[in-house]
């Protein structure tokens, strides 16, 4: 018998903040609208991942779930970069600004995970259909962190495995600029945010500062959040009881467990 469960580990599409068009929030959320998430997460990890719009895990106390904001909705994206001067061209299939100069990105990945390079390429025929060329750079692990590392990228397809304690300065406080904030993503009420976050006094203010926080970040969009990989524990079908594995505690009843030897 198997038991999933959410795991901590993260996927994202992380945006170059030093590339003046994903500066452009616009632009950013149109990327979010264009990508069908569910259709990802079944096509490619045969349903066994979980959607989220920050990089939160989803039974966490602070998880605000009314933050769930980016369903695929082909016309929003598509308004949104008309709205940033872009018109798509029927016969090129391509939005193009009025120097008719196409929006096109480069999709930063590493070659040694056959999964993210699935993604990658599901990634790029999604955002094709909204009229965003993609051009997918497959490198190897030692160059894709040093391109990471110095900013030498459009977007990078990346994840985390986050910590239980809930602490996202590393990839949002401009003090890591040129660090763990790799994308150089830099804003005043983010870095306040973050500061009443990790010093809030009690519980009740730490999940009102979180869900401010959680709302700032689908606002702002520096990353998008693809999912949670989901995991699993694998039991012998004469082992017995309740299981509920998180990834907090894999053995969670064990004291009620038993062995049918019958």
């Amino acid at each position: 018998n198997v038991y999933e469960y959410i795991s901590h580990n993260y996927e994202f599409l992380g945006f170059n903040f030093k590339r003046p068009l994903l500066n452009d929030k616009n632009i950013r959320k149109a990327i979010a609208y264009g990508i069908d998430r569910h259709k990802l997460i079944n096509n490619i990890y045969l349903g066994h991942a979980t959607t989220v719009d920050v990089p939160i895990h989803p039974l966490e106390s602070i998880y605000d779930v009314s933050q769930l904001t980016y369903g695929h909705n082909i016309d929003k994206a598509i308004e949104l970069l008309n709205n940033s001067g872009y018109t798509l061209n029927n016969e090129q299939k391509l939005m193009l600004n009025e120097n008719l100069q196409p929006l096109k990105f480069s999709l930063l990945i590493n070659d040694d995970n056959l999964l993210r390079e699935k993604v990658a390429f599901f990634i790029k025929e999604e955002l094709e259909n909204i009229g965003i060329e993609i051009e997918i750079e497959m490198v190897e692990w030692e160059e894709y962190n040093s391109r990471i590392n110095t900013g030498n990228f459009d977007i990078v397809l990346g994840g985390w495995n986050l910590s239980y304690v809930t602490d996202l300065s590393f990839a949002f406080h401009s003090s890591n600029i040129e660090g763990s904030n790799f994308i150089s993503y830099n804003n005043e009420k983010m870095d306040e945010l973050l500061h009443r976050a990790i010093n809030a006094p009690n519980d009740i203010t730490k999940e009102s500062v979180y869900s401010q926080l959680q709302k700032h970040i689908v606002e702002e969009l520096p990353y998008m959040s693809l999912f949670f990989k989901n995991a699993s524990i694998v039991v012998r079908d004469k082992v017995k009881g309740e299981f509920k594995p998180s990834n907090y505690n894999l053995f969670y009843g064990i004291e009620d467990w038993f062995i049918n030897t019958k």
